[in-house]
């Protein structure tokens, strides 16, 4: 009977009559669903896209300003700015480079930039030295700011060695063999973001001004400090005296060249005849000039020819026989 009146059209339009309520919440419903997901996926998308464009800026920001300072700009606007009371500042370029890039094409130029600054990039993040920026051939590079650190003068002087080590006796593009200037000066120094548009973090300060004046009176191939880096690194890194410069609104001062460092020299173990370039760069000294340094013991006589770095080939006489170095 039920069936006769389901299959009649009475008994459709009864059918339908009696259960509107339900097929119509249940066409409803199927719609809003359909129509939630498909908002749900475009916020989820919009969610992911806006994420992806955070992170990219975040990036960018990051290569231009320290994690810190960063973070800083994003909380709160103003002006930033901090005074670091021990802190060094590295200054480093290319020896000659504006007669020698004359020759080039711009890409070689950039190139050729591009490819030393990069060197000099990973060497900061390794030791987690800030790189202030790149003025030209000059690259600025600080250590004890943003991060306050003891042993800033040591790791800057470290690095100051690497960068030399990473230029020196190396071919660049086209065969070009280069050689840096670096100067290194340690004090306060004022530090801040400036600009609107392009934010740029840089240093202040006699200071800075002192340290760049290293670098400009110094010779290609060393590392020329002042007397107050000397005095927070000398227990740690050979050093040469280089006398008295005029600098300018300063005066006469005195001068030094970082050779290498002490910790470094003590674990070569001579006498070896395979010994590797940084042990043969430290224990080649020249011989004038170091007489301040008795922790160098008299040579063994074995000597053995070695090709030396023109950096210091050029610094004088050289001992030819390896040096026996006493150990702690």
């Amino acid at each position: 009977m039920h069936q006769k009146l389901l299959y009649s059209g009475d008994g459709m339009a009864r059918f339908i009559s009696n259960n509107f309520f339900f097929i119509s919440t249940l066409i409803l419903g199927m719609a809003a669903s359909y129509f939630i997901e498909v908002y749900i996926r475009r916020v989820i998308f919009q969610r992911i896209k806006l994420a992806q464009e955070e992170e990219k800026s975040n990036r960018l920001l990051l290569n231009v300003l320290p994690r810190e300072i960063a973070a800083t700009l994003k909380e709160r606007e103003g002006i930033i700015a901090e005074h670091y009371d021990n802190a060094s500042i590295l200054f480093a370029d290319l020896a000659d480079f504006t007669p020698f890039s004359a020759s080039m094409t711009p890409h070689e130029v950039v190139g050729l930039l591009n490819e030393i600054f990069s060197t000099f990039d990973d060497l900061a993040a390794q030791y987690g030295l800030e790189k202030i920026k790149t003025i030209g051939d000059c690259y600025m590079l600080a250590s004890g700011v943003p991060r306050g650190r003891h042993d800033h003068a040591q790791v800057i002087a470290r690095v100051g060695l690497a960068m030399l080590d990473s230029v020196e006796g190396r071919s660049f593009g086209g065969g070009r063999r280069m050689s840096l200037r670096i100067g290194n000066n340690s004090g306060p120094v004022v530090a801040g973001v400036i600009g609107r548009k392009k934010y740029i973090y840089d240093l202040w300060g006699d200071t800075v001004n002192v340290a760049s004046r290293m670098k400009s009176h110094g010779a290609s191939g060393s590392i020329q400090i002042t007397d107050s880096v000397h005095e927070l690194i000398k227990n740690n890194f050979v050093c040469e005296p280089k006398g008295s410069i005029y600098v300018k609104g300063k005066g006469l001062m005195p001068v030094w060249h970082v050779v290498a460092e002490k910790k470094a020299l003590k674990e070569c173990n001579p006498p070896m005849r395979n010994l590797p370039d940084s042990c043969l760069r430290m224990k080649f000294l020249p011989e004038s000039g170091f007489s301040g340094q008795p922790a160098i013991i008299p040579p063994i006589h074995d000597p053995f020819r070695v090709e030396l770095p023109s950096r210091l080939v050029n610094r004088g006489p050289l001992s030819i026989h390896p040096l026996r170095l006493a150990r702690k």
